[in-house]
């Protein structure tokens, strides 16, 4: 399984393993854009 992630402008990036994923959100780097399929938007780049 791989989340799926979007930059600031919502343009999609590279799939990520999903601990990656939950590491930028503890930080406060990404934030959950949709939950089917499992999406996130980085913050800062």
């Amino acid at each position: 399984m791989r989340v799926f992630v979007l930059d600031k402008n919502l343009k999609p990036l590279n799939l990520i393993h999903p601990a990656r994923a939950r590491e930028l959100l503890q930080k406060g780097r990404a934030k959950v854009y949709r939950s089917y399929p499992f999406t996130i938007v980085l913050q800062v780049i």
